[in-house]
């Protein structure tokens, strides 16, 4: 007489593959560019700090170099997003890979501050005294 034992074979369990979502930024772009958004938040930022610095610097030296002095920081602040914005060498990358909208807005306002400093070297330029007498 044979018996029969019935064998149990397990099978193995495949695993089952999860989607992981990806964080869609409204500011900025997979790849790193700026959107609409951070555009908006950029320009607020801008004129912000061209109409800050024609404020304190009219009040502490002149009206014309607080004008002077915004238009630096306008321009460096265009600058610097505009080097995001047209994909130059390492910003988009920087941007995609950690800092996100906070790094535009940091990248602007360093192009500010750059701006200030083309401001105050121009002002140092034109203020030296002429002559030894003066």
């Amino acid at each position: 007489m044979t018996v029969v034992v019935p064998s149990v074979t397990i099978a193995p369990e495949t695993p089952t593959m999860t989607v992981t979502p990806v964080v869609q930024n409204d500011l900025v772009s997979p790849e790193g560019y700026p959107r609409v958004g951070i555009w908006l938040l950029v320009m607020l930022a801008i004129f912000g700090g061209a109409i800050l610095m024609f404020w304190a610097v009219s009040r502490i030296v002149s009206r014309r170099w607080g004008l002077r002095w915004a238009l630096c920081v306008f321009l460096g602040g265009l600058v610097a997003y505009n080097y995001l914005a047209l994909g130059f060498p390492g910003a988009a990358e920087w941007i995609a890979s950690s800092s996100g909208a906070f790094g535009v807005l940091m990248l602007t306002f360093a192009g500010e501050v750059i701006g200030s400093l083309g401001a105050w070297i121009w002002m140092q330029i034109l203020s030296e005294p002429k002559s030894q007498e003066d």
